[in-house]
């Protein structure tokens, strides 16, 4: 199989007696490539094998799920609104939305910043337009992602995105501090062949005593693909290594036309996705809304634990994550 080597753009402080993160990013769906902090071991984030002969953001290291998170089952995407869309994707269940597909436009760059955008007008692939930006920032041993999707449309448009980080598998464990309900479980035949499970019901939920989660590194390998509820305005989810730590907090909210970021009423990002598939990563997803999350609104409504956002003409939703890789527990 020929290899190929995709462009990288390199984010980090040149400052060698204080050296803070080193970020590569792929213009191929905004991709984060690999995140690393000079003297603590292996990169936190890194790609799959598989990056190397293909270079997309679903192999990258970490990318945002710009649409929606996870599948809509067959396919189809059932609009809050009543209409059904037919999503044109190579996956049957339109896995984690198309704009991860497409090579996206540099707008700036500095070497602690970069921004791209991808302007989406092909409604066959999704059925509402929309300018998609996304801004990584290095601040020492931070990294600040932000995802701003600006309808420009002249409909209500529905997205449900999410953060979507794949962290080494060793000597990991997980805790997920804010916890404040445990999972639903639901079959989910018709989307995953199996029993999935999904955060679905503030009602039936019950409230637990100790808001922490463990996974070990020793879980075996295909037994995670749960969601929980969150509150990341609050308490961080944390993914402990040996000798360091990365805290992970989030935020959604939506910006009126001409307003700066600062202005949006911020609200939790409701739901932490836990998937340990792959061998040699495990990803933690951060989102603000479970898979499957247009189906579930419509069957569930209120009673589901996020979902999708109405973003009007206009407006932008933006998803905010903030990333520290620190010392160990």
């Amino acid at each position: 199989m020929v290899s190929i080597t995709p462009r990288l753009l390199t984010l980090g402080e040149q400052n060698p007696l204080k050296p803070g993160l080193d970020v590569k990013i792929s213009p191929l769906g905004a991709a984060l490539v690999s995140l690393h902090r000079p003297g603590f071991g292996d990169p936190v984030i890194q790609p799959g094998n598989a990056f190397e002969f293909d270079p997309t953001a679903r192999n990258a290291g970490a990318h945002f799920c710009c649409e929606f998170f996870g599948r809509q089952e067959g396919g189809v995407l059932p609009a809050p609104d009543g209409t059904d869309y037919r999503l044109s994707h190579g996956d049957v269940h339109a896995l984690h939305g198309s704009a991860i597909d497409y090579e996206w436009e540099i707008v700036s760059q500095t070497p602690s910043v970069v921004q791209m955008r991808h302007e989406m007008r092909e409604t066959a692939h999704y059925p509402f337009r929309a300018v998609y930006t996304v801004t990584y920032e290095v601040r020492g041993h931070f990294l600040y992602a932000t995802l701003e999707i600006e309808n420009i449309g002249n409909e209500l448009g529905w997205y449900a995105p999410a953060w979507h980080p794949s962290f080494s598998r060793g000597g990991i464990d997980l805790r997920i501090k804010s916890q404040y309900r445990p999972e639903i479980r639901m079959p989910l035949t018709g989307v995953y062949g199996y029993e999935g499970s999904i955060p679905l019901s503030k009602r039936l939920a019950q409230a637990i005593e100790n808001p922490v989660t463990w996974f070990p590194h020793f879980a075996e390998v295909g037994t995670l693909d749960h969601s929980f509820n969150v509150d990341l305005t609050k308490k961080p989810v944390v993914v402990d290594y040996c000798t360091f730590s990365v805290l992970m907090k989030a935020w959604v909210g939506l910006v009126g036309p001409g307003q700066k970021l600062d202005s949006a009423k911020r609200r939790p990002v409701p739901v932490a996705h836990v998937y340990n598939g792959d061998p040699q990563r495990i990803a933690v997803e951060l989102c603000t809304g479970p898979a499957n999350a247009f189906w579930l609104n419509r069957h569930f409504g209120d009673e589901l634990v996020g979902g999708p956002w109405a973003v009007p003409p206009g407006d932008r939703l933006v998803l905010f994550v903030r990333m520290e890789v620190g010392r160990g527990k």
